[in-house]
């Protein structure tokens, strides 16, 4: 397994001796698997969970969030929090019941890419299916690939200048990383150049595409 997955639970009333915890730690190691609840037998709180992925965004991270969090916290704003710094955590949202999410929730789910969703009921082996499905998406994906790659740079090169717009505008792999977490106009444009500068290279025999995860 990946050392750099982590594969986070944030509900506030599973407890740490539960099936799906039992096994997600026995499948994907134990180090790997962090539960927040309200109880004492979690890494923390609901909030801390939120806080512990914003904390760790250079590693690849699946959550499986609950809907309701109870005292006032719900799901929605933990994911609108962690969208504003990166659109490559990979969500798989947990309900009661569907239809109580209201229309534009579910619109908000599908613009903010929560990609995944399952009911509380549905069947331990259910929800670690879609936890590997996300691990290999975000293996893939060409985005999140480019974004592990950056962030395992050494610190001071990521804070060297590689790039200048035509307007004088310089940036470090730093600022590459930030704008493609947050998909802003400027992250999409230097992530489709980078990918194109990439298979230029590949393309002219400069590197042996199997030595990309070097």
């Amino acid at each position: 397994m990946n050392n750099d997955f982590l594969f986070i639970i944030i509900d506030d009333n599973l407890e740490a001796k539960r099936p799906l915890v039992l096994n997600a730690k026995e499948r994907y190691g134990a180090e790997k698997v962090k539960l927040f609840n309200k109880k004492k037998d979690g890494n923390g709180t609901p909030t801390q969970g939120r806080d512990y992925i914003l904390d760790n965004l250079g590693k690849k991270i699946v959550v499986l969030l609950d809907m309701d969090l109870g005292s006032g916290l719900n799901g929605f704003e933990i994911l609108r929090e962690i969208r504003e710094r990166s659109a490559l955590v990979f969500f798989i949202f947990t309900t009661g019941q569907k239809e109580n999410i209201r229309d534009e929730q579910w619109i908000e789910l599908i613009n903010k890419e929560a990609l995944f969703f399952v009911l509380n009921t549905d069947s331990t082996e259910r929800k670690l299916s879609l936890v590997d499905t996300a691990l290999h998406q975000l293996e893939t994906r060409v985005d999140c690939v480019l974004e592990n790659w950056i962030a395992k740079l050494p610190e001071e090169e990521r804070n060297k200048p590689i790039y200048a717009s035509r307007k004088g505008q310089q940036w470090t792999f730093d600022d590459v990383l930030r704008e493609i977490r947050e998909q802003s106009d400027e992250g999409t444009r230097l992530e489709k150049n980078i990918i194109k500068l990439t298979l230029s290279l590949i393309a002219r025999g400069k590197r042996p595409i199997e030595d990309a995860d070097s």
